[in-house]
């Protein structure tokens, strides 16, 4: 390219500053790329580059286009032959494909390796004025007896360091490709989205920025910050200084309306009585909340234990912990559509095994997808308390009304919770009930079950559908219609959740190693996979036992029927066409909560924080040098996926962690759909079942547990 062609410098800065706002349907540049082209040649190489992944037919035009909006480039270097730099994705390979339907393909990356897989590309894809999908998880620290005070600097600093082992975590997720790019190169640079909450008198404040946090949607155009967040709710002392520069970066946020809580009332009976610590100025609270185009529930606490691994006393007492020098992961996680390469004999029996499945669920006796109905001024709805479920009733709409609760005397002096929910924008309508059940009732449970041959999750699966029975028959015992009869379901729906990350190269788990130091457990990526059953019977006369030995014989196929359909998804991905036809024709609001119950269970855990003493102090453990070392402490711990987004298949989501014995559950489900008493009821008859039936007998029923809740 000779010099005489070379524009004056101020055309080339104008044309380089426009080239970041070009959009073309099949062409984008980022901004950061077009800062580094220091002159016209590089300008067009980043053009070139850009056209490896564009169709022959539409090169042209969109060169012209670029040519208008360009003007730094020279004439005749629009005129030249267009040839690919790199190989790409979309260039076809040396040796030919077959392309018949029915006949096997070479495999190949069907997604970018640093892209989100196909399901996460849905996850992603939400409508924009829909609520997304959206993970939180609550955990309750409590400071080592050797720190009095704990900087709200070096909070942030610690969670940096965690985010910057995480590819998925440290990156952002381009719009248009959907491919996670990093942001930074070193841990100080990573922009981190959080917001720290003071501490009120009201235990339960954070239960109510749970709600907020669980309820907002992310922005997902922001390529400049990561799709999570952290909100950090701190004593007053533990504040950051007004007008501070850690202040001043917290993520930009609307100002609260008003202060919401959700009072769920004062009786605490088995299973609500949350762990309480003993000084409430030694403790703090951080919810970290996931897009769930990130990862799965297991990434989620993957991030936790990685948190867990900064957390000692040297970390949390040094002076300068040197980000700068803490460089940010690079490689991602290895996607699992890239490694199957389904054909059409191996995928048509699991296609027509989920179509015939579909086909059994019709039925007047089965149970039916709940359809919420829309509700005016829903923002300015105050969800009303829960009142005593002695009788085991429950209000017979499935609608909940607005009602107006007066505020507690003891925050009147306090300052309000900082809100996280905008009334302007699409929220979901999601709450959630914390549940807590100790260690030696745990392992009561599990060794109940096991003399029974069943399981844990399986016990749980059936304690939620004889929960969500009893709310049936109440709504079926109150309907007012004189013309039509509202029969109760005799089937449900469940759904139990699983991973297959032994399924990666880099897992040990299916040689019998140690799963706690698995290096496939510590990944940030999606690798969840689900069994589900929507035709399993429960009425009033089946025996409890036999129905959770049913549900558990499910379970252990959950690893095949989860291969099965992400290679049925992956076999269509990789037909354009076959894809968009079923974009286009799936409706995910229509298929929302066809199930009665999702459980997703993590699994028992050891605690990856330091011990606690029921006082609330650190008690230390011994590292591997014998030296008794200390760190921050846990106490409380639960988090759940939002139940309100289209495409949630239950209409109770329940997620259940256990660590070191203690097992916590959180109920979540669309305030649309279930009333504050329906809830209230479902966790009523929820723990009650569960406290009953280590001591129930082979023959016991459904109806035999219900009567004794009463």
């Amino acid at each position: 390219m000779s010099s005489s062609h070379q524009p004056p410098p101020f055309l080339a800065g104008l044309s380089i500053r426009r080239l970041s706002n070009i959009h073309l349907p099949e062409i984008s540049f980022d901004i950061q790329e077009t800062h580094e082209a220091q002159d016209p040649a590089g300008v067009s190489e980043i053009i070139y580059e850009r056209l490896d992944a564009v169709k022959e037919r539409e090169r042209r035009s969109i060169l012209r286009a670029l040519k208008k909006c360009c003007c730094c480039i020279p004439g005749d270097a629009w005129e030249q032959e267009y040839a690919p730099i790199s190989p790409t994705l979309s260039e076809p390979s040396d040796d030919p494909e077959p392309s018949s339907f029915f006949t096997y393909k070479p495999s190949k990356n069907i997604v970018d390796p640093c892209g989100l897989s196909i399901i996460e590309r849905v996850f992603f894809k939400s409508p924009p004025n829909r609520p997304q999908v959206i993970m939180s998880l609550a955990l309750q620290f409590i400071l080592p007896p050797s720190v009095k005070d704990l900087d709200p600097q070096r909070i942030v600093d610690l969670i940096r360091i965690a985010q910057s082992k995480h590819y998925r975590c440290s990156s952002f997720v381009d719009p248009v490709t959907m491919n996670a790019h990093p942001l930074a190169h070193t841990a100080d640079k990573l922009p981190c989205n959080y917001r720290f909450i003071q501490k009120t008198a009201d235990p339960s404040c954070w239960q109510t920025v749970y709600t907020e946090e669980i309820n907002t949607n992310f922005d997902v155009n922001d390529v400049g910050r990561p799709l999570w967040r952290a909100a950090i709710i701190v004593p007053l002392k533990m504040m950051p200084k007004p007008g501070s520069l850690l202040q001043k970066g917290e993520s930009h946020l609307p100002p609260a309306q008003q202060t919401r809580r959700l009072i769920f009332g004062s009786g605490k009976g088995f299973g609500e009585a949350l762990p309480e610590c003993g000084d409430e100025d030694r403790s703090f609270r951080i919810i970290f909340s996931f897009h769930h185009c990130l990862g799965d529930g297991l990434s989620m606490f993957a991030f936790c234990r990685t948190f867990a691994e900064c957390t000692d006393v040297q970390f949390l007492t040094n002076e300068n912990l040197h980000l700068e020098n803490r460089p940010v992961v690079k490689e991602p996680p290895p996607l699992l559509d890239n490694v199957v390469n389904p054909y059409f004999l191996e995928v048509l029996p699991a296609a027509v095994s989920m179509a015939f499945k579909s086909f059994l669920r019709r039925g007047r006796a089965r149970f039916q997808p709940q359809k919420p109905i829309p509700k005016p001024n829903l923002h300015s709805r105050v969800h009303s308390s829960a009142s005593s479920m002695d009788n085991l009733t429950a209000p017979s709409s499935p609608h909940p009304h607005p009602t107006t609760i007066p505020s507690s005397p003891s925050l009147a002096n306090t300052n309000p919770i900082q809100l996280l929910r905008n009334p302007h924008q699409p929220q979901s309508q999601t709450n959630t009930r914390f549940l807590w059940f100790p260690s030696d009732f745990t392992t009561l449970l599990r060794e109940t079950s096991r003399s029974h041959k069943t399981s844990i999750a399986a016990v749980l699966v059936v304690t939620s559908l004889t929960a969500t029975l009893a709310i049936l028959r109440t709504r079926t015992s109150t309907s007012t219609s004189n013309t039509t009869h509202t029969e109760t379901p005799t089937h449900q729906g469940w759904v139990v959740t699983n991973s297959i990350r032994h399924l990666l190269p880099t897992s040990h788990l299916l040689t019998g190693g140690p799963r706690e130091t698995d290096p496939a457990l510590k990944l940030f990526g999606g690798y969840a996979g689900s069994v589900m059953n929507n035709n399993l019977k429960l009425t009033g006369t089946s025996k409890l036992w036999s129905r959770c030995r049913s549900v558990k014989a499910t379970i252990g196929t959950c690893l095949r029927e989860s291969m099965r359909r992400m290679k049925v998804v992956n076999y269509c991905y990789r037909y354009p066409k076959v894809w968009r036809m079923i974009e286009r024709r799936t409706d995910l609001g229509a298929l929302s909560r066809g199930f009665s119950v999702e459980v997703a269970n993590l699994g028992a855990w050891e605690d990856p924080f330091w011990e606690v003493e029921s006082g609330g102090l650190g008690e230390g453990r011994a590292a591997g040098d014998g030296i008794v070392e200390e760190g921050l402490g846990l106490g409380h711990f639960g988090g759940v996926v939002n139940s309100s987004f289209d495409g949630v298949r239950g209409l109770f989501t329940l997620g259940v962690i256990t660590l070191r014995g203690d097992m916590s559950v959180a109920v979540a489900y669309d305030a649309l759909c279930v009333t504050e008493g329906e809830a209230a009821l479902f966790v009523q008859v929820f723990c009650q079942v569960l406290r009953r039936i280590v001591d129930a007998g082979d023959n016991a029923t459904v109806d035999d547990l219900l009567r004794a809740c009463t």
